[in-house]
């Protein structure tokens, strides 16, 4: 992993140990801005409908984000380390 530190790997564990959604979200809103976590839920639902085989375009218009941040997180989702494919692979699985 290109970002492990041992403070990466100390959220990660604190992350893991986090039990309901509740607690999840109450970890996240204190850690994260609101900025950033809109950043995040962003990425996610763009790997969702790259997933779908939506074009930018679609994908822009769906999510109010630029050609840019797509082609971004496009280069994750197909070429990065898996977790964002994995991640969208447990959520269709839940449905």
């Amino acid at each position: 992993m290109e970002y492990y530190s041992e403070s990466v790997e100390r959220l990660i564990y604190v992350l893991l140990q986090l039990k309901t959604k509740e607690e999840a979200y109450r970890f996240l809103s204190d850690i994260c801005t609101a900025k950033e976590l809109k950043d995040m839920t962003q990425r996610l639902d763009i790997s969702i409908l790259l997933e779908q085989d939506l074009n930018y375009r679609e994908i822009s218009e769906a999510v109010g984000i630029s050609p840019a941040t797509i082609s971004r997180v496009s280069r994750s989702y197909y070429y990065g380390n898996g977790g964002l494919a994995l991640a969208v692979e447990r959520l269709k699985s839940k449905k």
